[in-house]
């Protein structure tokens, strides 16, 4: 309560952050359904990226020590490393050939924390988002990355 006061008059001196035509326009927007529509057709156009990234990544094309780690949600997929190609050395070569070729990937080991964890008990691998790609994009970055992971082999 001793905050009210002085946040409103902060508010009041800093005026609105977004018009009220703005705020108007995203109240009809969501009253008329337009939020719900747009989250179902996101959620199509999501769901048929991840079909297709998991078709093309569940070919017999995949070298051996690549596992595409199962995945229910989310615009990203995880392949992870084993064997002697668990490494960081690998992970690197790997993206150093993704990136000559144009495609966009992060190193799963950057995903861990490094205080107190030896390279063993880490997870090596790539993560590849696939939430901005277009379908021709992502199905074109998914054939270089398999033959990425070839040249590696």
């Amino acid at each position: 309560d001793a905050l009210t006061g002085p946040l409103w008059e902060l508010r009041e001196d800093l005026g609105s952050p977004v018009s009220a035509m703005v705020q108007d326009a995203m109240a009809e927007f969501m009253r008329d359904g337009g939020v719900r529509r747009h989250i179902g057709r996101m959620r199509r156009l999501y769901k048929g990226r991840r079909n297709l990234l998991l078709d093309t990544l569940s070919t017999g094309d995949m070298p051996a020590w690549v596992q595409v780690l199962p995945m229910d949600g989310g615009l990203h997929v995880v392949l992870k490393f084993s064997g002697d190609y668990a490494t960081e050395a690998d992970e690197r070569a790997v993206l150093e050939i993704l990136e000559e070729s144009g495609v966009k990937a992060a190193a799963l080991g950057d995903y861990w924390s490094h205080a107190g964890t030896s390279e063993k008990e880490r997870a090596f691998g790539i993560v590849v988002g696939f939430g901005a790609a277009s379908d021709r994009a992502l199905q074109r970055g998914l054939l270089l990355l398999i033959s990425a992971l070839k040249r590696r082999s």
